[in-house]
């Protein structure tokens, strides 16, 4: 991306951020259903990427603090050495599910960066949007460094 393309993309932000519809700090309340509370407004939020709701599912909420209490929060160390043992778990629960091959990673930036590079062949290309998650750039730049051709549209 060139000069002229990042202050234009600087530019857009800090509009959006200006008009109140982007770049937003919740109020300091709890997060729970459709609608989100921004400077006092009451207001229905379009941005959540949960598409199935289950951040809220008391099943699940239950199970990540019995899991956290067991194990900590997060197994922060190379899964080359080990790994907890729910991922196992997981991983053989969704290959049931999906009759494919499974890769549970801890953060969403690891998850892209080990795996789009072995999905993805150098003949092949990435489009991207300007608001594609900063961790998809990255794991596209290392596709890049293999011959893999890049676009991102503006």
């Amino acid at each position: 991306m060139d000069s002229i393309e990042k202050q234009n993309l600087y530019s857009i932000i800090k509009m959006g951020k200006d008009l109140g519809i982007a770049h937003q700090t919740l109020d300091k309340n709890q997060l729970r259903g459709k609608y989100i509370s921004i400077k006092g407004h009451k207001v229905l939020n379009f941005s959540n990427c949960s598409y199935l709701g289950l951040e809220l599912s008391p099943e699940l909420i239950e199970g990540a603090i019995n899991a956290s209490e067991k194990y900590g929060i997060i197994c922060s160390n190379s899964r080359s050495f080990f790994s907890s043992p729910l991922y196992e778990e997981l991983e053989d629960l969704l290959q049931k599910m999906l009759k494919g091959f499974t890769n549970i990673s801890t953060t969403t930036t690891l998850g892209h960066c080990s795996n789009l590079p072995l999905l993805i062949d150098k003949n092949d290309l990435i489009v991207l949007d300007i608001h594609s998650h900063n961790s998809i750039k990255m794991a596209a730049k290392i596709c890049r460094a293999e011959g893999t051709d890049i676009k991102i549209c503006t």
